[in-house]
């Protein structure tokens, strides 16, 4: 990955970084990885990285692809706020990657002070049938909850997600060596309590 992420950055610095992220699917994985990470951080305006964005996670078909692609985003505050509305409107869709995008996002880069009720709304207020969406789900609320415990608690406790989902999500606390052992057993207990 650090080879790949360090050719990105060449592609994202020559004046063929348009071109090549505006390409059509590749089908090849270290292709499409590039793509992401050049999209992620190309120096464009946030509209433009929107723009792209949203051709790329529509062709997106691996989990690997769409996590790294999350997590090579830097963004600020003006852009964090551009491209929330973004990802509200890509968790709402029908393509399982695209949805996957938006969980991803939303706990590498919105779980803060700012973002956080909105963000465990979102992450606990629908059914997924996906296993991929699912585990993304489960791992944005367990970083939730040790970073938010009171407020992931309280989202849990309204138990609008599935079943699968919110027994993967009590796993991931539970395995978390970032959460404290007691912390543990009470979200367990708690949450169990719902199911």
């Amino acid at each position: 990955m650090p080879i790949l992420r360090q050719i990105a950055r060449q592609i994202s610095q020559s004046e063929c970084w348009r071109e090549f992220v505006s390409g059509d699917k590749s089908g090849l994985y270290e292709i499409e990885m590039l793509r992401g990470i050049v999209i992620a951080i190309s120096k464009c305006d946030i509209l433009q990285r929107q723009k792209n964005s949203l051709k790329f996670v529509n062709e997106i078909d691996n989990w690997g692809i769409c996590d790294s692609f999350c997590a090579s985003f830097k963004l600020n505050k003006t852009e964090k706020d551009v491209l929330f509305k973004f990802i509200k409107e890509c968790h709402k869709s029908p393509k399982e990657y695209v949805r996957r995008y938006a969980v991803v996002m939303m706990l590498m880069h919105y779980i803060d002070d700012e973002y956080i009720e909105e963000a465990l709304r979102l992450l606990t207020g629908q059914c997924n049938h996906s296993h991929i969406i699912q585990m993304a789900s489960a791992w944005g609320l367990s970083v939730a909850y040790i970073k938010y415990p009171s407020s992931t608690l309280r989202a849990l406790r309204t138990n609008k997600m599935d079943k699968i989902t919110l027994k993967y999500a009590i796993q991931k606390i539970r395995d978390s060596r970032r959460i404290p052992l007691e912390s543990r057993e009470v979200i367990i207990s708690e949450i169990k309590k719902h199911i």
